[in-house]
């Protein structure tokens, strides 16, 4: 079973869980998400979901904005194309 979490708005959403060492933990990126493109990418990056390295292709890149006391931090994720398309489809996105 999926487990709910309530986000900012009040709403109900569903959370990308991942398991590390037996325990459970959800990821807040999506939420702090400001921007999303499309890139061509000329310098080797690893896709976040499969791990594979990706060169001279085109990805998806999203960015998140984590504010706090000082500078905001911005945190940068690629997704290899047709990894960011299934997870769209599935609505983990």
């Amino acid at each position: 079973m999926m487990p709910f979490y309530r986000d900012r708005t009040g709403s109900y959403r569903k959370t990308l869980f991942k398991e590390v060492d037996g325990m459970y933990a959800f990821d807040t990126f999506d939420d702090h998400c400001i921007k999303k493109e499309f890139k061509f990418l000329f310098f080797p990056k690893r896709c976040c979901v499969t791990g594979k390295k990706m060169w001279l292709t085109k990805a998806y890149k999203r960015t998140a904005m984590w504010t706090g006391p000082g500078e905001p931090l911005y945190e940068h994720r690629w997704y290899d194309k047709d990894q960011y398309l299934f997870l769209m489809l599935k609505g983990e996105l």
